[in-house]
């Protein structure tokens, strides 16, 4: 091979190269990212109970998560805290 076709194909393999990975454009815009973080809980059934010391309440605690956009949080892990009176929530 001769220098000069060495180098021809030489820069025909980067330019080739300079185009990897680019693709047909997308047809349709993707659709905007889901919020990522809850915007609001809400009681739905469950609050203003009363138990003794180490009694368990007799109706669970029932929230509802959603987010910003008004979609709800399906099956998400909320811990309650108590914050005065005493007591646990477990």
């Amino acid at each position: 091979m001769t220098a000069r076709v060495a180098v021809c194909f030489s820069l025909l393999a980067g330019l080739a190269a300079c185009d990897e990975g680019r693709g047909p454009p997308p047809t349709e815009p993707p659709s905007p990212p889901e919020p990522t973080g809850p915007a609001t809980l809400a009681l739905v059934s469950g609050g203003d109970q009363r138990a003794f010391a180490r009694d368990t309440l007799s109706d669970p605690v029932v929230v509802r998560l959603a987010r910003s956009g008004g979609s709800v949080v399906a099956g998400a892990t909320v811990a309650f805290q108590v914050v005065s009176g005493g007591g646990a929530a477990n």
